[in-house]
């Protein structure tokens, strides 16, 4: 697909740095997998091109992703289930490239896994970049993530969307 085709190809330019540990699918283990075990996979999912299949393999069917962002970003809202999750990923493939994505730190206690991260990304509509850090934070039950919140520096993503009229 199309999408998977643009992920695969902005993950060329991800530079991944990782707390989180092996994949899960590294282990070769029947084991259950961690909750941050999930979440790692589904990052690796994304971050490889697999959005359709990380989405499937991960997500609730009545997940919810939320990510509030201003009217000007137009990939903000919330999105429901493992195809809104596909519809997310897809608006934000088409509006910019993730050019620098990492992973700093990771905190997990009981259902919940937060990451916390930075990323460098441009804006195709305006040529410009804008580097911010962010947080993700994860709700995981008997294997399948059931929600994810996202909180971005919208400060510095606002000025890189805006048009210079």
């Amino acid at each position: 697909m199309a999408l998977r085709a643009r992920c695969h190809q902005a993950s060329h330019a991800l530079a991944l740095s990782s707390g989180l540990g092996r994949s899960a699918h590294d282990r070769g283990s029947g084991m259950s997998l961690s909750n941050v075990e999930i979440v790692q996979s589904f990052y690796d999912h994304f971050l490889s091109g697999k959005v359709e299949e990380g989405a499937e393999k991960f997500l609730a069917e009545d997940f919810a992703l939320s990510n509030p962002l201003p009217e000007s970003i137009p990939f903000g809202g919330v999105y429901i289930g493992p195809a809104g999750f596909i519809e997310y990923s897809g608006k934000i493939l088409e509006t910019l490239t993730m050019e620098e994505f990492v992973i700093e730190d990771v905190i997990s206690e009981g259902d919940k896994v937060v990451v916390v991260g930075r990323e460098v990304s441009k804006v195709h509509s305006t040529g410009r970049k804008y580097k911010m850090p962010w947080v993700h934070i994860f709700r995981v039950s008997a294997g399948r993530i059931l929600e994810m919140r996202e909180f971005n520096d919208t400060a510095a993503m606002v000025p890189a969307f805006e048009s210079n009229s």
